[in-house]
């Protein structure tokens, strides 16, 4: 992964990027290879109709066409050593993984809930500006953790954080500003990344041995074969995952309360922040649930 990269790797990988789409404002398509991937320009957009709320503005990152064909070459080598790493329960943007198995578990789940009269619950966790948070001394000890190379894991920091931005608001550009964290969207690389960023949490639910999680019926999905099927029994269902978005599977309220201390761990660790007031918490077989947490009052039950 860290070996330099060939000249058959260039032209197949910079042949794959569209001729005459420009990203930057300085009007130059992929045609054109020059040496400026540390000026990024951002936007800033809205979410929804709440103007007042700063939460609700979302920063669109237009980046340099050189500095997107730059980290084509680096999700190309990652790749390649990437889909062990990750648990099956995470469906988002990766071969052979399709967000469909995931729906399929997920729907299973509520059909068997509802045959069951089930009291389980589910949590649909989201993040507050989850790609914008990732911190990088986090990332880095990530990426460490799982035995990347140096010179890869240096490029990528250099990459991501050794650079500066500019804001266009209305038009106008500001000074420049360094950057302290975040992983720019417009990057191919980016969702790779971000999978790493959140699989300590993903995997520390579903190895949890307090979360009990949902008992599921015998299955047989390509994607999750081998954590549905042991030698002794079936394993429950505690979390799936699409991106940035986790799905948990909860059976009482001392679930809950572990699956929050974990996930604020998580938060700690990585600077990620989770966003309640998006967070939905939901009878798995629709019948109303005696324990309901105060802050996931409003749709604990829808």
């Amino acid at each position: 992964m860290a070996s330099s990269f060939l000249l058959e790797e260039i032209l197949y990988l910079t042949s794959r990027a569209p001729k005459i789409i420009s990203s930057c404002t300085d009007g130059l398509s992929y045609t054109f290879l020059k040496l400026i991937f540390k000026h990024p320009k951002y936007s800033v957009v809205l979410t929804n109709v709440r103007l007042s709320s700063s939460k609700e503005r979302r920063p669109i990152t237009l980046i340099n066409c050189d500095a997107k064909i730059f980290t084509r070459f680096l999700n190309a080598r990652m790749v390649t050593v990437f889909p062990p790493l990750i648990s099956p329960w995470q469906s988002g943007f990766m071969k052979k993984r399709f967000i469909a198995g995931n729906g399929a578990l997920a729907q299973i789940a509520i059909e068997q809930a509802s045959l069951r009269n089930s009291d389980k619950v589910d949590l649909l966790c989201d993040q507050e500006k989850a790609y914008d948070r990732v911190h990088p001394t986090y990332l880095q000890a990530v990426l460490n953790c799982y035995g990347f190379p140096y010179k890869f894991t240096s490029a990528i920091t250099n990459l991501f954080y050794s650079t500066s931005m500019c804001v266009n608001v209305n038009g106008y550009l500001t000074l420049p500003v360094s950057l302290g964290r975040d992983l720019r969207q417009g990057y191919p690389i980016s969702p790779l990344l971000f999978y790493l960023v959140l699989e300590p949490l993903v995997k520390s639910i579903s190895d949890s041995p307090v979360i009990r999680g949902f008992d599921p019926p015998s299955l047989s999905l390509p994607t999750v074969r081998d954590p549905l099927h042991g030698l002794s029994a079936i394993q429950p269902l505690k979390v799936l995952a699409y991106a940035d978005n986790p799905l948990l599977f909860l059976r009482d309220p001392a679930d809950l309360e572990a699956a929050q201390q974990l996930i604020h761990c998580y938060n700690l660790a990585s600077n990620a922040k989770m966003n309640f007031d998006k967070t939905i918490a939901f009878s798995v077989s629709g019948l109303p649930h005696p324990h309901c947490p105060p802050r996931f009052s409003r749709s604990w039950n829808h």
